[in-house]
């Protein structure tokens, strides 16, 4: 070999150096290219995630319209099924009302068929007599009185037949049992409630028209309630509360205020008893296999119908609570 072909060794060193770093840009130039396309491609699915957050940022948009649409739509049926159940309660009332004129109807026949019995004919014109002339009797001799007092007595032993038939409960009826529903509400709390109403389904006229003969199964369901109330009231430490009657859809509200007063014991299990006490002998709803459901209901669902104009603070259960 020619010496004149032989590189030093300094050439070869930077030959080296010059091959490396080709060899350097050509890599790092392909890592660039990858980059830059990763970079793009980046780009490209961040502006498609954009539009899909866009998109899904316009469906929770909807949801939420759809949600309180739907609560709304709640409270409006739960508004509707209120008023179908109180027309409902109120409707089977009215024919239980028809039947318990003929439980009555019934219980007078009897009387009445033992009051013609002929044996007790003269019993009953001398009872009635000794009633019409009975304050007389402190102006009679000792002896003479006490011999018509015995007379009478005996007059009463023998009509005892009429008088346990006149004390007789009223006849129960065949009828299938029936259940009506009553609502409460309470705010704004349980434990130191400011005020309570009760939904009875009979017509507020009750209040403000009351019948003077003998009481309809709506006015005893009525006055039996107020009774039960104030009862279950007192049980937990009301003594002193204000009563009002208010309209509900031509109902009658029963709106207590409570003051904001500490209770000593739960609220809805003493009303809850008091209505079943009250189902289990009050005589006109056994005869008529009637009975009472309470259903507790949130204020804000009677809000849209509940009348402000209560027409009396009179306390009616000061005297039909006894």
């Amino acid at each position: 070999m020619s010496t004149a072909n032989v590189r030093s060794d300094l050439v070869n060193q930077l030959k080296e150096v010059q091959d490396w770093g080709q060899n350097q840009a050509n890599h790092w130039e392909q890592k660039r290219g990858e980059l830059t396309r990763t970079i793009a491609q980046t780009k490209k699915d961040i502006a498609q995630l954009r539009r899909h957050l866009t998109e899904l940022e316009a469906q929770e948009v909807d949801l939420e319209a759809q949600v309180n649409k739907r609560e709304a739509e709640i409270v409006h049926r739960m508004r509707e099924a209120i008023r179908t159940g109180l027309e409902s309660a109120a409707q089977t009332l009215h024919t239980r009302d028809l039947l318990l004129q003929k439980q009555r109807k019934i219980r007078q026949s009897r009387i009445e068929s033992v009051l013609q019995e002929p044996k007790f004919q003269e019993k009953i014109a001398e009872y009635r007599q000794f009633q019409e002339t009975k304050e007389q009797l402190s102006q009679l001799p000792s002896s003479y009185r006490q011999a018509i007092l015995q007379h009478h007595n005996a007059v009463k032993q023998e009509l005892e037949p009429i008088f346990m038939a006149a004390d007789q409960p009223l006849p129960k009826a065949d009828n299938t049992p029936k259940c009506v529903g009553i609502i409460a509400s309470i705010e704004p709390d349980f434990l130191q409630p400011e005020a309570m109403a009760v939904l009875i389904p009979v017509p507020f006229s009750i209040y403000t028209e009351p019948n003077a003969g003998e009481d309809t199964l709506q006015q005893v369901l009525a006055y039996r309630c107020v009774g039960a109330i104030t009862s279950a009231l007192r049980k937990i430490g009301l003594q002193e509360v204000s009563f009002n009657f208010g309209e509900y859809k031509g109902f009658l509200s029963v709106q207590v205020w409570l003051q904001g007063k500490k209770l000593n014991g739960d609220i809805r299990q003493s009303l809850s008893l008091e209505f079943q006490q009250m189902r289990d002998y009050t005589a006109e709803l056994q005869s008529v296999r009637l009975s009472m459901e309470i259903t507790w209901l949130d204020p804000e669902l009677l809000d849209d119908a509940v009348s402000d104009e209560d027409t009396s603070g009179n306390d009616l259960h000061a005297e039909e609570g006894e």
